[in-house]
């Protein structure tokens, strides 16, 4: 990299490096600019014009110097803007055997550099000051220099067909960069832009292969699950004992629940959308033609929660299948037709499952439910909720209050 562009630059930011070259390039031409003009108008100059390029070389050396070692433009931006301004209305104001007409161009040049540098609150800032002090000198202070303008010599003629291309070729200068970083931004955010497409691709692709190797895995486990009911059913063919038919007959129906859940997800196009309410009819559907294929039990279910995940599904399903299964064979035995309600409402962090049913439960003596309820507590307790239970002769009611499981 050459001087005008540092190989040192550290930094990252697009538009921070674009504003860092730009005044980096424009302190350099200030330098070698002013000290030109320092020297010829000291030397040709009877006058104390001067000491305002002076003092402008010495803050654009300065300026060089603070960028080398901070490398932020900003304070520099607002350095040259605030102090140039103040030196330009001395001169304007305060010396008055020079020709000023400079000047006014010089004020342009400023308030671009503001503008740009340091925003537009800042730029409109240093614009009024210029356009006040402008002002003031044409009304007030043109008289006091009328002679000196008007009677130029031949040299301050010289200097002046010498400042006036120079501060021209400044301002030009300074929109050249101006164009030339946004064209430089433009390439970076393009260059940007295509790599991250050619990311975001290869992202896509590696998450397709994800999801087809996860939901590989669920249809996996989801036959694993199928072969271990299978053979449980085989298994209580041999069963004599009418309770201990039942309980294997109940774990079947909760290892279904898990089997269930994995082939919803080996169908789902979105492993990371699960559809409560889909799943629960699902559910429902299965075990009602499981239990009662001879009476018509009709099944509602409502939510406004809809996406679940599947930390917070795999309790829920579990809850599900006790209270459908314990509707199925106490509410409905003497019934020909029943009614199951289940409404879910989303509360924030939290949600609420109602669940009734306007069967007759008709419970045998001995306690085999007892598992099934201890299970639903678990599970309750597991979602770190609580829940109500009613019974009477309009049915049986469940609500539930239990909160989302996030990883």
């Amino acid at each position: 990299m050459s001087f005008l562009n540092p190989s040192n630059i550290k930094i990252t930011d697009h538009l921070e490096r674009a504003r860092f070259l730009f005044i980096w390039q424009l302190t350099l031409l200030f330098t070698v600019f002013l000290t030109v003009l320092s020297v010829l108008f000291f030397i040709l100059e009877d006058s104390d014009a001067y000491i305002t390029y002076v003092s402008g070389d010495i803050i654009a050396i300065l300026g060089v110097l603070y960028l080398k070692y901070t490398q932020k433009s900003r304070n520099l931006f607002l350095i040259f803007s605030v102090l140039g301004t103040i030196i330009i209305q001395l001169d304007l104001h305060l010396i008055p055997d020079s020709h000023h007409y400079p000047n006014f161009l010089w004020m342009t040049m400023i308030v671009i550099l503001s503008f740009y540098g340091i925003g537009k609150k800042w730029g409109l800032f240093i614009l009024l000051l210029n356009i006040i002090g402008a002002a003031y000198f044409l009304v007030f202070s043109l008289y006091d220099h009328y002679d000196v303008i008007i009677q130029t010599e031949e040299r301050s003629r010289f200097l002046i067909a010498f400042e006036i291309p120079v501060i021209m070729t400044i301002i030009s200068y300074l929109v050249f960069l101006d164009n030339r970083a946004h064209e430089q931004i433009q390439k970076d955010l393009l260059s940007a832009n295509k790599t991250l497409e050619e990311n975001n691709i290869e992202i896509s692709k590696r998450d397709q292969e994800k999801t087809i190797l996860v939901k590989e895995i669920h249809h996996r486990v989801k036959n694993n699950l199928q072969i271990i009911i299978s053979l449980l059913r085989l298994q209580m063919t041999d069963i004599k004992n009418k309770e201990s038919k039942q309980h294997f007959s109940e774990a079947i129906n909760r290892v279904m629940v898990m089997s269930s859940i994995h082939q919803k997800l080996y169908k789902e196009q979105d492993l990371s959308e699960f559809s409560l309410v889909s799943y629960i009819e699902d559910l429902s559907s299965e075990l009602k033609q499981f239990f009662l294929e001879e009476f018509p039990v009709k099944i509602n279910v409502e939510s406004d929660y809809q996406i679940i995940d599947l930390k917070t599904v795999v309790p829920v399903g579990l809850i599900m299948n006790e209270l459908l299964s314990n509707s199925f064979k106490y509410a409905f035995k003497s019934s020909e037709s029943g009614e199951i309600s289940i409404l879910i409402k989303n509360q924030g962090d939290f949600f609420d499952l109602i669940y009734f049913d306007n069967g007759t439960w008709i419970e045998p003596k001995e306690d085999n439910s007892s598992f099934g309820l201890e299970l639903i507590n678990t599970l309750t307790e597991q979602l770190n909720g609580t829940m109500e239970f009613k019974a009477g002769k309009e049915g049986t009611f469940y609500k539930f209050h239990l909160q989302k499981l996030t990883d």
